[in-house]
Protein backbone atom coordinates (compact mmCIF):
# COMPACT_ATOMS: atom_id res chain seq x y z
CA UNK A 1 0.00 0.00 0.00
CA UNK A 2 1.19 3.28 -0.78
CA UNK A 3 2.87 5.20 1.99
CA UNK A 4 1.78 8.73 2.70
CA UNK A 5 4.69 10.90 0.95
CA UNK A 6 3.81 8.66 -1.92
CA UNK A 7 -0.34 9.47 -1.68
CA UNK A 8 1.38 13.00 -1.57
CA UNK A 9 3.64 12.95 -4.70
CA UNK A 10 0.24 11.11 -6.54
CA UNK A 11 -1.80 14.41 -5.49
CA UNK A 12 0.86 16.33 -6.69
CA UNK A 13 1.22 14.82 -10.28
CA UNK A 14 -2.41 14.10 -10.92
CA UNK A 15 -2.77 17.58 -9.76
CA UNK A 16 -1.04 18.70 -13.15
CA UNK A 17 0.75 21.59 -11.48
CA UNK A 18 4.62 21.91 -11.28
CA UNK A 19 5.72 19.79 -7.43
CA UNK A 20 7.64 23.88 -7.18
CA UNK A 21 3.77 25.37 -7.42
CA UNK A 22 2.39 22.98 -4.85
CA UNK A 23 5.60 23.75 -2.90
CA UNK A 24 4.56 27.03 -2.72
CA UNK A 25 1.12 26.90 -2.45
CA UNK A 26 1.50 24.47 0.82
CA UNK A 27 4.41 26.89 2.20
CA UNK A 28 6.99 24.67 2.22
CA UNK A 29 10.39 25.46 0.12
CA UNK A 30 10.17 22.84 -2.80
CA UNK A 31 13.43 19.99 -1.53
CA UNK A 32 11.06 19.75 1.91
CA UNK A 33 8.34 18.76 -0.56
CA UNK A 34 10.96 16.38 -2.19
CA UNK A 35 11.75 14.58 1.25
CA UNK A 36 7.70 14.58 2.16
CA UNK A 37 7.56 12.16 -1.12
CA UNK A 38 9.74 9.65 0.62
CA UNK A 39 8.23 9.86 3.94
CA UNK A 40 5.71 6.60 5.23
CA UNK A 41 3.76 9.12 7.26
CA UNK A 42 3.29 12.39 6.90
CA UNK A 43 3.47 15.27 9.63
CA UNK A 44 -0.07 16.76 10.79
CA UNK A 45 0.48 20.41 9.32
CA UNK A 46 1.79 18.41 6.11
CA UNK A 47 -1.46 16.73 5.87
CA UNK A 48 -3.75 20.12 6.59
CA UNK A 49 -2.06 21.87 4.28
CA UNK A 50 -2.11 19.01 1.22
CA UNK A 51 -5.94 18.52 2.20
CA UNK A 52 -6.37 22.45 1.64
CA UNK A 53 -4.27 22.88 -1.50
CA UNK A 54 -6.14 19.76 -2.67
CA UNK A 55 -9.31 20.54 -1.76
CA UNK A 56 -9.31 17.20 0.12
CA UNK A 57 -11.85 15.96 2.92
CA UNK A 58 -10.91 16.03 6.34
CA UNK A 59 -10.09 12.23 6.76
CA UNK A 60 -7.94 11.70 3.55
CA UNK A 61 -4.85 10.61 5.05
CA UNK A 62 -6.74 8.61 8.11
CA UNK A 63 -4.67 5.92 8.87
CA UNK A 64 -6.64 2.60 8.52
CA UNK A 65 -5.49 -1.18 8.44
CA UNK A 66 -3.82 -0.65 5.25
CA UNK A 67 -1.47 2.01 6.11
CA UNK A 68 -3.21 4.95 4.41
CA UNK A 69 -7.54 6.06 4.26
CA UNK A 70 -6.31 7.66 0.65
CA UNK A 71 -6.42 4.43 -0.82
CA UNK A 72 -9.94 3.91 -0.38
CA UNK A 73 -11.32 7.14 -0.24
CA UNK A 74 -14.19 7.18 -2.42
CA UNK A 75 -13.03 9.94 -4.79
CA UNK A 76 -9.93 7.48 -5.71
CA UNK A 77 -12.33 6.90 -8.51
CA UNK A 78 -12.42 10.36 -9.84
CA UNK A 79 -9.27 11.23 -9.41
CA UNK A 80 -7.96 7.93 -11.56
CA UNK A 81 -10.45 8.97 -14.10
CA UNK A 82 -8.99 12.81 -14.42
CA UNK A 83 -5.86 11.35 -14.20
CA UNK A 84 -6.92 8.76 -17.50
CA UNK A 85 -8.47 11.81 -18.82
CA UNK A 86 -5.23 14.24 -18.33
CA UNK A 87 -3.16 11.75 -19.75
CA UNK A 88 -5.34 11.37 -22.77
CA UNK A 89 -4.94 14.30 -23.71
CA UNK A 90 -1.13 14.68 -23.52
CA UNK A 91 -0.53 11.87 -25.62
CA UNK A 92 -2.78 13.51 -27.99
CA UNK A 93 -1.06 16.51 -27.82
CA UNK A 94 2.74 14.78 -28.11
CA UNK A 95 1.12 12.97 -31.48
CA UNK A 96 0.10 16.60 -33.27
CA UNK A 97 3.51 17.69 -32.04
CA UNK A 98 5.02 14.16 -33.53
CA UNK A 99 3.05 14.79 -37.03
CA UNK A 100 4.31 18.28 -37.57
CA UNK A 101 7.44 17.25 -36.82
CA UNK A 102 7.25 14.45 -39.46
CA UNK A 103 5.90 17.15 -41.92
CA UNK A 104 8.39 19.30 -41.53
CA UNK A 105 10.72 16.67 -42.35
CA UNK A 106 9.20 15.64 -45.55
CA UNK A 107 9.14 18.94 -46.61
CA UNK A 108 12.83 19.10 -45.84
CA UNK A 109 13.47 16.29 -47.71
CA UNK A 110 11.57 16.84 -50.62
CA UNK A 111 13.00 20.47 -50.85
CA UNK A 112 16.35 19.05 -51.31
CA UNK A 113 15.60 16.15 -53.78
Amino acid sequence: MASQGETLLLLVRRSGKEAKQVAEEMGYNPIYLSRLFKKEKLPASAKEKAIEVFGLPLDYFENDKNGSGASDHPSQEKEKDKEIERLKDKIKEQQERINKLIDIAYKNTKEKE
